[in-house]
């Protein structure tokens, strides 16, 4: 399972498929991916993992025409899109996706969560 955290961070991003048209503006939606889960501390009882960075992770959101737009995580966990005005689903390569809406207002801060077993 995923979950994404907005954060305002400089990454590069490429897009496969149609390019958006050049008179919608781009807003640049961020966040973060984290790691929970794993065998639990018998000291602790605590997950070994609890929103650990996921570094390099891949991140993509696709838009109700079907273009992609994908960028990588940073060390940090941390990842940033451009895009047009839209209904995104985004996600981690963990697979769970969140549904994003991107408009004239800000982009509330978004978090994927990465469990594992």
């Amino acid at each position: 399972m995923c979950a994404l955290t907005a954060a305002t961070i400089a990454s590069a991003a490429c897009s496969s498929g149609s390019a958006p048209s050049a008179a919608r503006p781009g807003q640049t939606v961020s966040g973060r991916v984290g790691v929970f889960g794993g065998p639990l501390n018998p000291k602790t009882g605590h997950m070994a993992a609890s929103n650990v960075p996921a570094a390099a992770t891949g991140v993509r959101a696709v838009d109700g025409e079907h273009r992609v737009t994908r960028t990588v995580t940073d060390a940090n966990g941390r990842f940033s899109l451009i895009l047009t005005p839209g209904v995104y689903s985004v996600s981690a390569s963990c697979g769970v996706a969140v549904r994003v809406v991107v408009g004239s207002a800000r982009v509330s801060p978004v978090d994927l969560r990465c469990d594992v077993p």
